[in-house]
Parts: structure tokens; C-alpha cells; sequence
């Protein structure tokens, strides 16, 4: 659930806000591309909290906090988690767009904490794979094969953006934005 809820849909949600406002701009209210990271960012949160909630179940209640194996793991995810649900509560207190303190929640929500949040959940993502493969959950243990494609996925899915944000930029600019 971790995989799908950070690499996938916090990425995509992330890429939305910061990149396809120009493409999905303004006109409607909200705009498209708001409405999109917004479902997204939300999605994202339930289904990492089920995600964490599940782990809590499967070892009843019990972590092991044995330093020399997943406290990281444990103390990343604990701390990710509680940035994302504090997020979107930040989120409906902000100001509106044209008020002079949103720089501040500008800062706060996309600067701040949502890039800390994804950068630390990535991290931890690839930590944990890097656990569950180590534990001997995988196929070939201690290869890291699944880590390598973990990594080479997220790299893939950067360039996508990259890619879908000059499709849609440049559909924006030849169209004046009427087709989107």
C-alpha cells in the first residue's frame, strides 16, 4: 500500500500542483489541476494510513524497535505519516490566493512539509523494500533486485512528468488554453 500511496499517487498529486497549472489553469473554480491534487494528496493519505494501520495489525500491536533493523523505517514512518495528515489540515485554513501572507502558506504546505514529506516517504519506501529483502521475503534475498526497480520506477516516472507537463504546456500555448 506504501508503494502505491507515495510513488504514485502523493508523486502524481505533488506534479499536478506544481507543474500542470499551466496547462489546467484557472477558469473553472477550482481549477482542474487542484481538484486533481487534491484527490490525489488525499487518496495518498488514506491509503498510507490503511497501509500503516495494516502493519500495526499483522505484528498485534507489537514493532520491533531493534536498532540494527527498522527503526529507521519505523520512526521515518511514524514522522511521515503525521506530516501528511497535519498537511491537509493546513490546507483548510489557508488564505485566499491573493491575500499577502499566502507566501507564508505557500512555504508551509508545498515548500516545507510537502516536499519533506515526499522526499522522507521515498526514502522510506525504498528503506523498506530494502527490509523486506534483507528479511528474506524475496525471491533472491539479499540482491536488492526489487530495490533496483523501485528506484528505476521513480526515476521513469519523473521523466513521464517531465515529458506529460511539455505535452500539456505546449497544448496550453498553441490552443490559448481553450482545450483544456
Amino acid at each position: 500500500l506504501m508503494l502505491i500511496s507515495w510513488p504514485l499517487l502523493a508523486v502524481t498529486g505533488i506534479f499536478f500542483a506544481a507543474w500542470m497549472k499551466p496547462a489546467l489553469g484557472p477558469p473553472p473554480m477550482p481549477p482542474k489541476w487542484f481538484t486533481i491534487h487534491r484527490v490525489l494528496m488525499l487518496a495518498s493519505m488514506f491509503i498510507g494510513a490503511a497501509g500503516s494501520l495494516l502493519i500495526f495489525v499483522a505484528n498485534k500491536g507489537l514493532i520491533s524497535l531493534d536498532p540494527s533493523r527498522n527503526l529507521a523505517h519505523f520512526l521515518i514512518g511514524i514522522f511521515v505519516m503525521l506530516l501528511h495528515i497535519i498537511n491537509p489540515i493546513i490546507s483548510a485554513f489557508r488564505c485566499l490566493p491573493t491575500s499577502p501572507r499566502r507566501w507564508i502558506f505557500n512555504l508551509l504546505h508545498g515548500s516545507l512539509i510537502g516536499l519533506a514529506v515526499e522526499m522522507l516517504a521515498l526514502v522510506n519506501c525504498g528503506i523498506g523494500l530494502s527490509l523486506f529483502e534483507s528479511n528474506g521475503y524475496s525471491s533472491s534475498p539479499g540482491s536488492y533486485r526489487s530495490l533496483g526497480f523501485y528506484v528505476t520506477y521513480v526515476v521513469l516516472l519523473f521523466l513521464l512528468f517531465i515529458a506529460l507537463f511539455s505535452i500539456f504546456t505546449g497544448i496550453a500555448v498553441i490552443t490559448g488554453g481553450e482545450s483544456m
